[in-house]
Formats: C-alpha cells, sequence, structure tokens
C-alpha cells in the first residue's frame, strides 16, 4: 500500500485487524497480490479493509471519493478459507 501511495500519490486509508501467524505463505503471497491488483486497476484514493473470523479471512479494497456525488463503485472484494491446523 505505501508503494501505491509513493507511485501514485494517492492515499489509501488502512483498517486491518490483527491477523494469525499460522495463515499459509501462499495465501498471504495471494491476498497480497490481489490488495496490489485492486489498487493499480484503480484511480484516487482506497481504503483497504483485512479482517479473520474463525478460519474465514476477508479482505476489501474499496474506491474512496472526496466528491460529494455518488460514484461508480468498483469494490474487489475476496474471502479466503484456511485451516486452523498446522
Amino acid at each position: 500500500m505505501r508503494r501505491h501511495e509513493r507511485q501514485t500519490g494517492a492515499s489509501v486509508t488502512r483498517e486491518l485487524a490483527p491477523l494469525p501467524s499460522h495463515v499459509p505463505f501462499s495465501l498471504k503471497a495471494s491476498l497480497y497480490r490481489f490488495v496490489r491488483e485492486a489498487l493499480d486497476k484503480g484511480t484516487g484514493p482506497h481504503c483497504v479493509r483485512a479482517g479473520c473470523a474463525d478460519d474465514l479471512l476477508f479482505v476489501e479494497v474499496r474506491r474512496t471519493s472526496d466528491t460529494p456525488q455518488p460514484q461508480p463503485c468498483d469494490d474487489q472484494h475476496v474471502v479466503a478459507h484456511f485451516s486452523r491446523q498446522g
């Protein structure tokens, strides 16, 4: 997200809950790529939310706007299931 902010000058608001340490690396890498591509796809400010409930991990990338008029929404969402067993 910092890379996106440096390259574009657009702000990225973060709403990140603590994530479990035992999430497989392959899932972390996939989610990183998801967020990166969603940020690169849109222009202007974004909000990235991530959290975990039991064995579901969710990530949401939402375009935000400083204008009062409704904007077309191209939000990106992903929910991933992972096992708590090592």
